[in-house]
Protein backbone atom coordinates (compact mmCIF):
# COMPACT_ATOMS: atom_id res chain seq x y z
CA UNK A 1 0.00 0.00 0.00
CA UNK A 2 0.88 3.65 -0.17
CA UNK A 3 2.59 4.33 3.55
CA UNK A 4 3.48 7.27 5.31
CA UNK A 5 6.43 7.59 3.11
CA UNK A 6 4.49 8.61 0.32
CA UNK A 7 2.91 11.62 2.05
CA UNK A 8 6.37 12.37 2.98
CA UNK A 9 7.35 12.62 -0.97
CA UNK A 10 5.01 15.08 -2.35
CA UNK A 11 7.43 17.93 -2.03
CA UNK A 12 9.97 16.44 -3.56
CA UNK A 13 7.45 15.40 -6.53
CA UNK A 14 6.95 19.51 -6.74
CA UNK A 15 9.90 19.88 -7.68
CA UNK A 16 9.62 17.69 -10.67
CA UNK A 17 11.34 19.80 -14.11
CA UNK A 18 8.46 20.46 -16.91
CA UNK A 19 8.61 18.10 -19.64
CA UNK A 20 11.20 18.69 -22.07
CA UNK A 21 10.26 21.10 -25.34
CA UNK A 22 9.19 18.62 -27.88
CA UNK A 23 6.88 18.91 -31.20
CA UNK A 24 3.89 17.17 -29.03
CA UNK A 25 3.72 17.66 -24.84
CA UNK A 26 4.31 13.79 -23.85
CA UNK A 27 2.23 12.70 -20.25
CA UNK A 28 2.37 8.74 -18.76
CA UNK A 29 0.06 6.90 -17.34
CA UNK A 30 0.91 3.82 -14.90
CA UNK A 31 -2.21 1.02 -14.96
CA UNK A 32 -2.01 -2.62 -13.70
CA UNK A 33 -4.47 -4.16 -15.92
CA UNK A 34 -3.01 -7.81 -17.99
CA UNK A 35 -3.90 -9.60 -20.68
CA UNK A 36 -6.56 -8.83 -22.82
CA UNK A 37 -7.53 -5.63 -20.61
CA UNK A 38 -3.83 -4.51 -20.65
CA UNK A 39 -4.43 -4.81 -25.13
CA UNK A 40 -7.30 -2.79 -24.62
CA UNK A 41 -5.36 -0.05 -22.46
CA UNK A 42 -2.99 0.40 -24.94
CA UNK A 43 -5.30 0.35 -28.20
CA UNK A 44 -6.94 3.82 -26.29
CA UNK A 45 -4.42 5.80 -25.82
CA UNK A 46 -3.38 4.84 -29.24
CA UNK A 47 -6.89 6.40 -30.13
CA UNK A 48 -5.88 9.08 -28.45
CA UNK A 49 -2.46 9.93 -29.77
CA UNK A 50 -4.15 9.63 -33.31
CA UNK A 51 -6.99 12.44 -32.64
CA UNK A 52 -5.10 14.86 -32.37
CA UNK A 53 -2.10 16.54 -32.76
CA UNK A 54 -1.12 18.32 -30.02
CA UNK A 55 -0.29 15.56 -26.96
CA UNK A 56 1.24 11.96 -26.95
CA UNK A 57 0.45 9.81 -24.19
CA UNK A 58 2.74 6.93 -23.32
CA UNK A 59 0.55 3.66 -21.61
CA UNK A 60 3.10 1.65 -19.14
CA UNK A 61 1.80 -1.24 -17.23
CA UNK A 62 3.67 -1.60 -14.30
CA UNK A 63 2.71 -4.59 -12.64
CA UNK A 64 -0.45 -5.72 -10.41
CA UNK A 65 -2.21 -2.84 -8.98
CA UNK A 66 -0.81 -3.49 -5.32
CA UNK A 67 2.94 -3.35 -7.38
CA UNK A 68 1.96 -0.01 -8.50
CA UNK A 69 1.36 1.24 -5.31
CA UNK A 70 4.50 -0.17 -4.15
CA UNK A 71 6.34 1.50 -7.62
CA UNK A 72 4.19 5.04 -7.04
CA UNK A 73 5.47 5.30 -3.49
CA UNK A 74 9.31 5.06 -4.76
CA UNK A 75 8.19 7.23 -7.72
CA UNK A 76 7.49 10.08 -6.03
CA UNK A 77 10.14 9.85 -3.79
CA UNK A 78 12.89 9.94 -6.67
CA UNK A 79 10.20 12.82 -8.35
CA UNK A 80 9.81 10.79 -11.37
CA UNK A 81 5.81 9.43 -10.60
CA UNK A 82 4.04 9.60 -13.86
CA UNK A 83 1.11 12.06 -14.48
CA UNK A 84 -1.62 9.29 -14.42
CA UNK A 85 -1.79 6.76 -12.09
CA UNK A 86 -3.88 4.04 -12.14
CA UNK A 87 -5.10 2.92 -8.59
CA UNK A 88 -7.31 -0.11 -7.13
CA UNK A 89 -10.65 1.33 -5.72
CA UNK A 90 -9.65 0.15 -2.07
CA UNK A 91 -6.93 2.57 -2.57
CA UNK A 92 -9.21 5.39 -2.55
CA UNK A 93 -8.67 6.63 0.76
CA UNK A 94 -4.73 6.52 0.98
CA UNK A 95 -4.93 8.30 -2.35
CA UNK A 96 -6.71 11.04 -0.81
CA UNK A 97 -4.46 11.78 2.70
CA UNK A 98 -0.90 11.09 0.30
CA UNK A 99 -1.14 14.45 -0.77
CA UNK A 100 0.46 13.64 -3.94
CA UNK A 101 -2.44 14.03 -5.78
CA UNK A 102 -4.39 16.85 -8.07
CA UNK A 103 -8.16 16.13 -6.95
CA UNK A 104 -10.34 15.77 -10.19
CA UNK A 105 -12.74 18.15 -9.73
CA UNK A 106 -9.62 20.85 -8.98
CA UNK A 107 -8.23 19.71 -12.19
CA UNK A 108 -11.36 20.09 -14.48
CA UNK A 109 -11.73 23.41 -12.89
CA UNK A 110 -8.02 25.00 -13.64
CA UNK A 111 -8.17 23.40 -17.24
CA UNK A 112 -11.74 24.36 -18.34
CA UNK A 113 -12.66 20.45 -18.57
CA UNK A 114 -16.31 19.89 -20.10
CA UNK A 115 -17.47 17.44 -17.48
CA UNK A 116 -20.91 16.24 -16.69
CA UNK A 117 -20.54 14.57 -13.19
CA UNK A 118 -23.95 14.31 -12.97
CA UNK A 119 -23.63 11.68 -15.93
CA UNK A 120 -21.47 9.27 -13.63
CA UNK A 121 -23.76 6.71 -12.80
CA UNK A 122 -23.86 7.44 -8.68
CA UNK A 123 -22.67 4.36 -7.33
CA UNK A 124 -19.70 4.72 -9.21
CA UNK A 125 -18.97 8.28 -8.84
CA UNK A 126 -19.57 7.86 -5.09
CA UNK A 127 -16.85 5.66 -4.29
CA UNK A 128 -14.33 8.00 -5.56
CA UNK A 129 -16.03 11.10 -4.04
CA UNK A 130 -15.34 13.26 -0.73
CA UNK A 131 -18.19 13.92 1.22
CA UNK A 132 -19.02 16.91 -0.53
CA UNK A 133 -19.50 14.77 -3.67
CA UNK A 134 -16.69 16.26 -5.75
CA UNK A 135 -14.87 13.42 -7.53
CA UNK A 136 -10.80 13.19 -6.79
CA UNK A 137 -10.22 10.48 -9.52
CA UNK A 138 -11.96 9.82 -12.92
CA UNK A 139 -13.71 6.83 -12.58
CA UNK A 140 -11.77 4.50 -15.50
CA UNK A 141 -12.68 0.39 -15.19
CA UNK A 142 -15.86 -0.08 -13.76
CA UNK A 143 -17.32 -3.62 -13.14
CA UNK A 144 -19.53 -5.28 -10.25
CA UNK A 145 -19.32 -9.14 -9.05
CA UNK A 146 -21.60 -11.28 -11.15
CA UNK A 147 -22.79 -15.26 -11.55
CA UNK A 148 -21.47 -17.22 -14.27
CA UNK A 149 -23.39 -19.96 -15.04
CA UNK A 150 -23.81 -23.39 -17.47
CA UNK A 151 -26.97 -23.16 -18.96
CA UNK A 152 -27.62 -26.12 -20.25
CA UNK A 153 -26.54 -27.73 -16.58
CA UNK A 154 -28.82 -25.80 -15.18
CA UNK A 155 -31.56 -27.17 -17.19
CA UNK A 156 -30.28 -30.31 -16.20
CA UNK A 157 -30.87 -29.84 -12.74
CA UNK A 158 -34.77 -28.77 -13.88
CA UNK A 159 -34.00 -24.95 -13.62
CA UNK A 160 -35.43 -22.39 -16.55
CA UNK A 161 -34.01 -19.28 -14.59
CA UNK A 162 -31.64 -19.00 -11.90
CA UNK A 163 -32.70 -18.22 -8.76
CA UNK A 164 -32.41 -14.80 -7.21
CA UNK A 165 -31.95 -15.40 -3.49
CA UNK A 166 -29.10 -17.57 -1.50
CA UNK A 167 -31.15 -20.09 -0.52
CA UNK A 168 -32.56 -20.78 -3.66
CA UNK A 169 -28.85 -20.70 -4.68
CA UNK A 170 -28.66 -23.59 -1.90
CA UNK A 171 -31.39 -25.74 -3.43
CA UNK A 172 -29.33 -25.56 -7.32
CA UNK A 173 -26.22 -26.92 -5.61
CA UNK A 174 -27.69 -29.36 -4.89
CA UNK A 175 -29.98 -30.13 -7.60
CA UNK A 176 -26.66 -29.99 -10.31
CA UNK A 177 -25.28 -32.80 -7.95
CA UNK A 178 -28.11 -35.14 -7.70
CA UNK A 179 -30.35 -34.77 -10.95
CA UNK A 180 -27.60 -32.99 -13.39
CA UNK A 181 -25.02 -35.63 -11.98
CA UNK A 182 -22.31 -32.37 -11.79
CA UNK A 183 -19.13 -33.58 -9.81
CA UNK A 184 -18.32 -29.70 -9.29
CA UNK A 185 -21.63 -27.28 -8.89
CA UNK A 186 -19.46 -24.74 -8.25
CA UNK A 187 -15.64 -23.53 -8.35
CA UNK A 188 -15.25 -21.28 -5.94
CA UNK A 189 -12.22 -19.28 -3.31
CA UNK A 190 -12.79 -16.91 -0.62
CA UNK A 191 -13.55 -13.66 -2.43
CA UNK A 192 -13.94 -10.92 -0.35
CA UNK A 193 -14.47 -8.07 -2.71
CA UNK A 194 -17.97 -10.59 -3.71
CA UNK A 195 -18.35 -12.51 -0.55
CA UNK A 196 -17.80 -8.87 1.83
CA UNK A 197 -18.11 -5.97 0.37
CA UNK A 198 -20.83 -7.02 -2.64
CA UNK A 199 -23.06 -9.50 -0.45
CA UNK A 200 -23.11 -6.10 2.85
CA UNK A 201 -23.89 -3.30 0.09
CA UNK A 202 -26.69 -5.65 -1.28
CA UNK A 203 -28.21 -6.05 2.12
CA UNK A 204 -27.31 -2.67 3.45
CA UNK A 205 -24.91 -3.70 6.34
CA UNK A 206 -21.72 -2.50 7.69
CA UNK A 207 -18.43 -3.42 6.87
CA UNK A 208 -16.83 -0.93 9.57
CA UNK A 209 -18.47 1.73 11.52
CA UNK A 210 -18.81 5.44 10.25
CA UNK A 211 -20.15 4.39 7.32
CA UNK A 212 -17.65 1.96 6.48
CA UNK A 213 -15.04 4.78 7.09
CA UNK A 214 -16.43 7.57 4.80
CA UNK A 215 -17.19 9.64 8.08
CA UNK A 216 -13.60 8.89 9.81
CA UNK A 217 -10.45 7.42 10.30
CA UNK A 218 -11.19 6.13 13.55
CA UNK A 219 -13.37 3.63 11.78
CA UNK A 220 -13.58 -0.01 12.98
CA UNK A 221 -14.37 -3.40 11.37
CA UNK A 222 -17.97 -4.32 12.54
CA UNK A 223 -18.14 -7.87 10.21
CA UNK A 224 -18.20 -10.54 12.97
CA UNK A 225 -21.84 -9.08 14.56
CA UNK A 226 -23.33 -8.86 10.82
CA UNK A 227 -25.02 -11.29 8.49
CA UNK A 228 -22.01 -11.52 6.87
CA UNK A 229 -20.86 -14.33 9.23
CA UNK A 230 -24.11 -16.42 8.57
CA UNK A 231 -22.89 -16.01 5.04
CA UNK A 232 -19.52 -17.43 5.25
CA UNK A 233 -21.11 -20.17 7.41
CA UNK A 234 -23.40 -21.27 4.12
CA UNK A 235 -20.42 -21.29 1.84
CA UNK A 236 -18.22 -23.24 4.52
CA UNK A 237 -21.69 -26.06 4.34
CA UNK A 238 -20.95 -25.87 0.71
CA UNK A 239 -17.29 -26.55 0.93
CA UNK A 240 -18.10 -29.62 3.58
CA UNK A 241 -20.66 -31.36 1.35
CA UNK A 242 -18.70 -31.13 -2.08
CA UNK A 243 -20.92 -28.97 -3.89
CA UNK A 244 -18.11 -26.27 -4.24
CA UNK A 245 -14.63 -26.92 -5.14
CA UNK A 246 -12.45 -24.23 -3.55
CA UNK A 247 -9.26 -23.40 -5.75
CA UNK A 248 -7.48 -20.10 -5.29
CA UNK A 249 -5.87 -19.71 -9.12
CA UNK A 250 -8.48 -17.85 -10.62
CA UNK A 251 -7.32 -18.81 -14.01
CA UNK A 252 -7.91 -22.70 -13.12
CA UNK A 253 -11.55 -21.82 -11.84
CA UNK A 254 -12.59 -19.57 -14.93
CA UNK A 255 -10.81 -23.52 -16.81
CA UNK A 256 -13.13 -25.47 -15.06
CA UNK A 257 -15.94 -23.29 -15.95
CA UNK A 258 -15.32 -22.71 -19.61
CA UNK A 259 -14.54 -26.40 -19.98
CA UNK A 260 -17.62 -27.62 -18.61
CA UNK A 261 -16.52 -29.42 -15.62
CA UNK A 262 -17.84 -26.99 -13.56
CA UNK A 263 -21.54 -25.28 -13.57
CA UNK A 264 -21.17 -21.62 -11.72
CA UNK A 265 -18.16 -19.57 -11.09
CA UNK A 266 -18.28 -15.81 -9.37
CA UNK A 267 -16.60 -13.39 -11.08
CA UNK A 268 -16.60 -9.48 -12.31
CA UNK A 269 -18.36 -8.69 -15.44
CA UNK A 270 -15.05 -7.56 -16.75
CA UNK A 271 -14.29 -11.18 -17.36
CA UNK A 272 -17.49 -11.71 -19.97
CA UNK A 273 -15.40 -11.03 -23.13
CA UNK A 274 -12.62 -13.25 -22.13
CA UNK A 275 -15.20 -15.67 -20.73
CA UNK A 276 -16.25 -15.80 -24.22
CA UNK A 277 -13.39 -16.48 -26.31
CA UNK A 278 -12.58 -19.14 -24.11
CA UNK A 279 -15.74 -21.03 -24.01
CA UNK A 280 -17.13 -20.40 -27.37
CA UNK A 281 -14.80 -22.86 -29.09
CA UNK A 282 -15.50 -25.55 -26.61
CA UNK A 283 -19.25 -25.32 -27.35
CA UNK A 284 -20.13 -24.25 -23.73
CA UNK A 285 -23.00 -22.52 -22.93
CA UNK A 286 -23.12 -19.99 -20.61
CA UNK A 287 -24.56 -16.80 -19.10
CA UNK A 288 -24.43 -14.63 -16.37
CA UNK A 289 -26.91 -13.42 -13.47
CA UNK A 290 -26.92 -10.66 -10.49
CA UNK A 291 -25.80 -11.78 -7.24
CA UNK A 292 -28.83 -13.40 -5.47
CA UNK A 293 -29.70 -11.95 -1.97
CA UNK A 294 -31.30 -12.94 1.33
CA UNK A 295 -34.74 -14.28 0.79
CA UNK A 296 -37.25 -11.68 2.85
CA UNK A 297 -34.46 -8.96 1.65
CA UNK A 298 -35.11 -5.94 -1.17
CA UNK A 299 -32.01 -6.24 -2.55
CA UNK A 300 -30.08 -2.38 -3.16
CA UNK A 301 -27.18 -1.67 -5.41
CA UNK A 302 -24.31 -4.00 -5.58
CA UNK A 303 -20.83 -2.69 -5.36
CA UNK A 304 -18.38 -0.44 -8.04
CA UNK A 305 -15.26 -2.49 -8.76
CA UNK A 306 -12.04 -1.86 -10.45
CA UNK A 307 -9.80 1.27 -10.19
CA UNK A 308 -10.15 5.17 -11.49
CA UNK A 309 -7.11 6.96 -12.46
CA UNK A 310 -4.99 9.73 -10.36
CA UNK A 311 -3.25 13.26 -11.50
CA UNK A 312 -0.08 13.64 -9.61
CA UNK A 313 1.35 16.79 -8.64
CA UNK A 314 4.80 17.63 -9.93
CA UNK A 315 3.65 19.08 -13.71
CA UNK A 316 3.82 21.78 -15.85
CA UNK A 317 0.59 23.61 -17.34
CA UNK A 318 1.34 22.48 -20.32
CA UNK A 319 1.24 18.82 -19.13
CA UNK A 320 -2.12 19.41 -17.40
CA UNK A 321 -3.35 20.34 -20.69
CA UNK A 322 -2.63 17.15 -22.10
CA UNK A 323 -3.69 15.12 -18.65
CA UNK A 324 -7.32 16.81 -18.97
CA UNK A 325 -7.37 16.59 -22.62
CA UNK A 326 -6.99 12.46 -22.24
CA UNK A 327 -10.01 12.63 -19.38
CA UNK A 328 -12.08 14.43 -21.85
CA UNK A 329 -10.84 12.31 -24.94
CA UNK A 330 -12.14 8.93 -23.15
CA UNK A 331 -15.30 10.09 -21.34
CA UNK A 332 -16.35 10.32 -24.88
CA UNK A 333 -19.43 8.26 -24.76
CA UNK A 334 -17.52 6.24 -28.43
CA UNK A 335 -14.55 5.96 -26.23
CA UNK A 336 -16.80 4.47 -23.45
CA UNK A 337 -18.48 2.09 -25.86
CA UNK A 338 -15.39 0.87 -26.95
CA UNK A 339 -13.94 0.72 -24.16
CA UNK A 340 -16.80 -2.08 -22.36
CA UNK A 341 -16.95 -3.62 -25.85
CA UNK A 342 -13.45 -4.56 -26.08
CA UNK A 343 -13.40 -5.58 -22.43
CA UNK A 344 -16.31 -6.74 -20.33
CA UNK A 345 -16.26 -3.38 -18.22
CA UNK A 346 -19.60 -1.45 -17.71
CA UNK A 347 -19.67 2.42 -19.55
CA UNK A 348 -19.29 4.48 -16.07
CA UNK A 349 -21.50 7.16 -17.52
CA UNK A 350 -25.16 6.94 -18.10
CA UNK A 351 -24.88 8.75 -21.39
CA UNK A 352 -22.95 5.96 -23.13
CA UNK A 353 -24.85 3.21 -21.31
CA UNK A 354 -28.04 4.71 -22.81
CA UNK A 355 -26.95 4.91 -26.27
CA UNK A 356 -25.23 1.22 -26.19
CA UNK A 357 -29.34 0.52 -24.98
CA UNK A 358 -30.56 2.17 -27.62
CA UNK A 359 -28.21 1.15 -30.39
CA UNK A 360 -29.66 -2.54 -29.41
CA UNK A 361 -26.19 -3.56 -28.22
CA UNK A 362 -26.91 -5.86 -25.11
CA UNK A 363 -29.35 -8.10 -27.59
CA UNK A 364 -26.51 -9.27 -30.11
CA UNK A 365 -25.35 -12.02 -29.49
CA UNK A 366 -22.00 -12.57 -27.38
CA UNK A 367 -23.79 -9.47 -25.81
CA UNK A 368 -26.81 -11.01 -23.81
CA UNK A 369 -27.03 -10.17 -20.40
CA UNK A 370 -24.19 -7.60 -19.82
CA UNK A 371 -26.53 -4.88 -19.17
CA UNK A 372 -27.46 -6.86 -15.56
CA UNK A 373 -24.09 -5.67 -14.27
CA UNK A 374 -25.64 -2.43 -14.50
CA UNK A 375 -28.94 -2.97 -13.15
CA UNK A 376 -27.30 -4.53 -10.60
CA UNK A 377 -25.73 -1.37 -9.61
CA UNK A 378 -27.52 0.97 -10.43
CA UNK A 379 -31.17 -0.84 -9.09
CA UNK A 380 -31.48 1.44 -6.08
CA UNK A 381 -30.04 4.70 -4.77
CA UNK A 382 -27.08 4.28 -2.53
CA UNK A 383 -26.90 4.33 1.00
CA UNK A 384 -24.38 5.73 3.09
CA UNK A 385 -23.17 2.06 3.32
CA UNK A 386 -23.55 1.15 -0.08
CA UNK A 387 -21.35 3.42 -1.42
CA UNK A 388 -18.50 1.38 -1.03
CA UNK A 389 -15.99 0.88 2.14
CA UNK A 390 -13.09 3.86 2.71
CA UNK A 391 -10.50 2.01 5.16
CA UNK A 392 -7.08 2.56 5.56
CA UNK A 393 -4.21 -0.36 5.78
CA UNK A 394 -7.06 -2.18 3.61
CA UNK A 395 -5.10 -4.75 1.36
CA UNK A 396 -3.26 -5.79 4.70
CA UNK A 397 -6.69 -6.23 6.42
CA UNK A 398 -8.29 -8.28 3.48
CA UNK A 399 -5.94 -10.33 3.36
CA UNK A 400 -6.08 -11.04 7.09
CA UNK A 401 -9.94 -11.51 6.92
CA UNK A 402 -9.53 -14.43 4.42
CA UNK A 403 -6.50 -16.04 6.10
CA UNK A 404 -8.69 -16.65 9.04
CA UNK A 405 -11.54 -17.66 7.24
CA UNK A 406 -9.13 -20.78 5.18
CA UNK A 407 -8.37 -21.75 8.87
CA UNK A 408 -12.21 -22.36 9.17
CA UNK A 409 -12.44 -24.14 6.19
CA UNK A 410 -9.54 -26.26 7.43
CA UNK A 411 -11.83 -27.16 10.62
CA UNK A 412 -9.09 -25.40 12.83
CA UNK A 413 -11.93 -22.55 14.18
CA UNK A 414 -15.49 -22.01 13.70
CA UNK A 415 -16.22 -19.37 11.08
CA UNK A 416 -17.47 -17.02 13.86
CA UNK A 417 -14.20 -17.36 15.26
CA UNK A 418 -12.07 -16.85 12.63
CA UNK A 419 -14.24 -13.50 11.71
CA UNK A 420 -14.03 -12.27 15.72
CA UNK A 421 -10.45 -13.02 15.30
CA UNK A 422 -9.63 -11.28 11.92
CA UNK A 423 -12.07 -8.45 13.11
CA UNK A 424 -9.58 -7.69 16.23
CA UNK A 425 -6.52 -8.00 14.15
CA UNK A 426 -7.75 -5.75 11.30
CA UNK A 427 -9.01 -3.05 13.94
CA UNK A 428 -5.37 -3.11 15.21
CA UNK A 429 -4.14 -2.11 11.76
CA UNK A 430 -7.06 0.78 11.61
CA UNK A 431 -6.02 2.01 14.61
CA UNK A 432 -2.27 2.62 13.57
CA UNK A 433 -3.61 4.19 10.12
CA UNK A 434 -5.48 6.44 12.03
CA UNK A 435 -2.66 7.19 14.11
CA UNK A 436 0.02 7.41 11.34
CA UNK A 437 -2.74 10.47 9.78
CA UNK A 438 -2.96 12.36 13.61
CA UNK A 439 -5.26 15.16 13.17
CA UNK A 440 -5.99 14.32 9.14
CA UNK A 441 -9.46 14.05 8.29
CA UNK A 442 -10.79 12.36 4.91
CA UNK A 443 -12.45 14.65 2.36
Amino acid sequence: MLKTAFVAATALAALAGAAPASAKTEINMWFGLSGRLQNEVLAQCDRFNKSQDLYTIKCTREGDYDEIFQKAMAAVRAGNQPHILQVVDRGTGTMMLSGAVIPAYQLAEEQGLKINWDDYFPVIGNYYAGRDGKLWAFPFNSSTAMVYYNTDALKAAGYTTFPDTWEGFDDLLVALRDKAGSSCPLTWNIDLWSDMEQFSAIHNVPVASKNNGYDGLDAQLELNKTIFVKHMERQKRWFDAGLAKYDPNFNNRRDMFVTGRCAIMFDSIAGFTSTDELATPKGTKWTVAQLPHNKDVTPINSLVGGAALWTMKGFSKDEYKAVGAFYQFIAQPEQQKLWSDGTGYIPVTKSAYNELVASGYYKQKGKINRDLAVQSLTRAAPTPLSKGVRLGNYVEIRNIITEELQKALNNQVTVQQAIDTATTRGNQLLKRFADTYAGRTLP
